[in-house]
């Protein structure tokens, strides 16, 4: 009586008969597929917990924040605008926000 087909024994037979350097990327592809799932999740946390810290900021103010100038810890001036941040230069401001500084 013949045997079943199995899908691990033919995954196996193909595995063994296939050379040494594709060998090694399938020892190698499920490790690294895992390494950047978790690289991914952790760039989504990261974002939703910076989100949440901003929007804890705002305090009582409705709504979402786009654009707005903030001073860091450090002193510098920064440009948020849609989720992203970045430093402003004393050139960089208009006449009226001058007072920023």
């Amino acid at each position: 009586m013949d045997q079943p087909y199995s899908f691990g024994a033919d995954l196996l037979s193909k595995f063994h008969t296939a050379p040494e350097w594709i060998q090694a990327l399938w020892l190698i592809a499920p490790m690294l597929t895992v390494l950047g799932i978790a690289y991914l999740a952790a760039q989504v946390s990261r974002e939703a917990l910076r989100l949440h810290k901003v929007e804890s900021q705002l305090g009582a103010l409705e709504g979402r924040l786009l654009y707005g100038i903030y001073k860091n810890a450090h002193g510098e001036l920064m440009l948020y605008v849609h989720g992203k941040t970045e430093s402003l230069s004393a050139e960089d401001l208009p006449p009226r926000l001058k007072l920023l500084q």
